[in-house]
């Protein structure tokens, strides 16, 4: 794929411009997205007209990469845990910038596979799809949108539905009000485990002090049977 890296810092984040024709780097552009979102946090598309067609390749770029991962365990992590994102926390995406990229096609199933490829974004927070033509097709987005736990912010196109867009609004708030509780109930944990690990320590020492005293003690005795012994 012919593209310009307009800016681009490999820890954390791209910046793509597509020079050659958006028709036919589609396909090109989900596997650039496959590759990126396992590694970087953010992804700025930005003003590359690909349409509804791109939209569906990012999403099966997603998808691809979150089915490579899913079973992969994060190390230590509780059930509670995984109350608060879908798909694999492995798959490292946070921001995914898709304004003003001509996405404006009735194509329900390039949406459709949008939708299921953020759904594998365990670490995805926020979505910007501004300047795009696509609000009257939000009723294929948002079950996805909100069934992505992770998320906390969409920007709409304008125009949106506003029954579609108050819904998405009370679910992402939704989304951060458990986030929150979550964080606060680790923490307490936390702070529990470390206070446990504290007194089983001391416990141990305690032993340990109690076992030396004995040990003592018993040599003790010891030496003065041994005197005894020698008197008669």
């Amino acid at each position: 794929m012919d593209v310009k890296f307009q800016y681009i810092n490999l820890k954390y984040k791209i910046r793509v411009q597509i020079l050659q024709d958006i028709a036919t780097s589609s396909t090109h552009l989900g596997k650039m997205v496959e590759i990126a979102s396992q590694y970087l946090t953010q992804i700025d598309l930005r003003g590359n007209e690909f349409g509804a067609v791109g939209l569906g390749e990012i999403g099966a770029g997603l998808e691809r990469c979150g089915l490579k991962l899913i079973n992969k365990k994060v190390k230590g992590e509780i059930p509670l845990q995984t109350e608060v994102y879908t798909g694999s926390k492995f798959v490292k995406l946070q921001n995914l910038d898709l304004s003003n990229c001509l996405i404006q096609e009735d194509f329900p199933t390039a949406y459709k596979a949008f939708g299921s490829g953020i759904r594998y974004c365990g670490n995805l927070q926020e979505i910007n799809l501004l300047g795009n033509e696509c609000a009257k097709y939000l009723n294929y987005l948002n079950p996805s949108f909100m069934l992505q736990k992770q998320l906390v912010k969409v920007q709409l196109p304008i125009n949106a539905d506003p029954e579609l867009e108050k819904e998405l609004v009370t679910q992402l708030k939704e989304h951060r009000k458990k986030q929150a509780e979550v964080v606060k109930t680790m923490k307490k944990l936390a702070k529990e485990a470390k206070k446990a690990a504290k007194l089983a320590k001391k416990e141990k020492k305690a032993q340990m002090d109690a076992a030396k005293a004995a040990g003592g003690e018993k040599k003790g005795g010891d030496a003065d049977l041994m005197t005894v012994e020698t008197v008669v």
